[in-house]
């Protein structure tokens, strides 16, 4: 992320009135609050996989996915109970990850698609796997590793994806009002993206000004408490005390035994402290800052996406498939298995890099917010649905 420099308008400042988190007694929570933070992630799933269903096409190809899905996290649950380190590797296996979608663009960026059967816009299954194979080869780990017979099919719809082990992408400078987009974390912890500005649905949030992000990024993967400093820029970009722009709000719990369908956390922040709009940066937009269009909407295949984040500034890419299913490997070494992802390939330079983590992903005509970035693979990065981090967080966005 590059500063504006020193002659760079500031963002607008936040109309209305909202409650500074700093007006209460920092440390001090009520019960209510206290309790309030940790939300075990309610089950939300009918409103993706219905529109992916949909997208998809092919209700054989999402049968076979959902097989996959239970394979996976079958494996995951195997090796958590009978591995004693923190990390539960994978390295064993092809097979990485399933969903159905479309062929990713053939891009400049190195290339990500190791072998396909079936035309490149028709629905298929993707497979996501560890090194390049062939179809035949990709079929026959399936077959061995997810038990689907299905795959002894050769005339089965595939993309095979290579995308290495996927990682969440937590890792830059000071801008007041803070727009979205920029490097944030959790005091001690780790560092990403501010995401964009949202108030609670109900009494009392409706009248807080909250700051999305991931659980990785600002919550420490659980670790973190309510009311734990949130501050800008982030612990590794020299973020301390004084950089404070808020509290640790809420988070939805991440789960390292059963499938997730979010990352995601929100800061209490200070008004004053912030701005709703995104400050794009890089040889596509030049310096200026943009506001998100609402309300949000689905993300959909074919469609060109962009981000504002805090180590890749602003890019495009292309969505491929929202249906993914994926293992990520968090900041704390322990992976966690992501269902019904967003799949975005890179098209003339990676979409997202190291540091990353938390920036909203917006339609690049419209800038109407589609995800949340979560982690990256070899050419592929792989966000939330942002209808279900707005859902389960009770939130709306702000702007």
């Amino acid at each position: 992320m590059t500063n504006p420099p020193d002659d760079h308008p500031s963002p607008p400042r936040i109309s209305g009135a909202f409650v500074s988190p700093f007006d209460r007694q920092r440390g001090a929570p009520t019960r209510q609050e206290s309790a309030e933070i940790t939300v075990s992630a309610p089950t939300l799933r009918a409103a993706v996989p219905a529109a992916a269903a949909a997208a998809a096409g092919d209700r054989d190809l999402m049968a076979i996915k959902r097989a996959g899905v239970t394979a996976l996290v079958a494996g995951m649950q195997g090796r958590t109970a009978f591995r004693s380190t923190a990390r539960e590797s994978t390295a064993t296996n092809a097979i990485l990850g399933i969903g159905v979608g479309i062929r990713p663009p053939q891009s400049r960026a190195p290339g990500i698609v190791s072998d396909s059967v079936g035309p490149a816009d028709e629905p298929a299954i993707n497979l996501y796997v560890r090194r390049k194979l062939t179809a035949a080869e990709a079929r026959q780990a399936a077959t061995q590793e997810l038990r689907i017979d299905a795959f002894k099919d050769d005339r089965l719809p595939l993309n095979v994806i290579v995308t290495g082990e996927v990682k969440a992408l937590a890792w830059t400078g000071s801008l007041r009002p803070a727009p979205n987009g920029i490097s944030v974390g959790v005091t001690g912890g780790e560092t990403g993206t501010s995401g964009c500005l949202a108030t609670g649905l109900n009494p009392p949030r409706n009248t807080r000004l909250l700051l999305i992000s991931n659980n990785h990024v600002i919550a420490n993967c659980n670790a973190a408490k309510y009311g734990d400093p949130i501050i800008q820029p982030g612990t590794k970009d020299g973020g301390a005390a004084a950089s404070q722009i808020g509290v640790l709000e809420r988070f939805i719990t991440l789960d390292f035994a059963r499938a997730n369908e979010v990352d995601a956390a929100c800061a209490w922040v200070d008004q004053a402290q912030v701005s709703s709009w995104i400050y794009n940066t890089g040889p596509m937009t030049g310096n200026r800052y943009d506001q998100l269009t609402t309300p949000p909407t689905s993300a959909q295949n074919k469609r060109r996406v962009g981000k504002a984040g805090r180590s890749s500034d602003t890019v495009p890419g292309q969505v491929f498939d929202i249906t993914t299913s994926i293992p990520i490997v968090m900041p704390n070494g322990r992976q966690a298995q992501f269902d019904n992802q967003i799949s975005i390939s890179d098209l003339d330079q990676p979409f997202a890099a190291l540091g990353d983590s938390g920036a909203v992903v917006w339609l690049w005509d419209t800038y109407t917010p589609v995800g949340l970035i979560v982690a990256r693979g070899a050419g592929t990065t792989f966000c939330n649905h942002i209808d279900l981090v707005l859902a389960k967080l009770d939130l709306q966005i702000y702007r």
